[in-house]
């Protein structure tokens, strides 16, 4: 596992702006101690489907994955873009009940994840 620190993923959370003013500091230690979990993937592993539920939000510590993204079911997946640590996605899940717009796979041998649930 990483080296993860809680003051770390305090950091890293303030500087989205969907976090950023929004909790004081006791909640941000809450979220990141107590609400939120730290999820490891491998090479290739999904991450979440285009189309299922929005139940999380994902903020990667390490390691890169893929979004990609089908715009018909007769034709493959295209890349959309990748992540890395530091970057989030799944925000739309925090705040809708949109399903997934696109599915996110990991592209490195290993990514870990701090996931936050609505």
């Amino acid at each position: 596992a990483i080296d993860f620190s809680r003051e770390a993923a305090i950091k890293l959370l303030r500087a989205i702006p969907l976090f950023d003013g929004t909790f004081t500091e006791t909640e941000m230690k809450c979220l990141v101690e107590d609400v939120s979990k730290l999820e490891t993937f491998c090479r290739d592993d999904l991450l979440v489907s285009q189309h299922a539920p929005s139940d999380k939000f994902y903020l990667i510590l390490a390691g890169t994955v893929r979004c990609e993204q089908k715009l018909s079911p007769s034709e493959p997946s295209a890349l959309v873009t990748t992540f890395q640590a530091g970057d989030w996605f799944g925000e739309i899940a925090l705040i809708t009940d949109r399903p997934r717009a696109a599915s996110i796979v990991a592209d490195s041998a290993k990514v870990e994840c701090l996931a936050i649930p609505r």
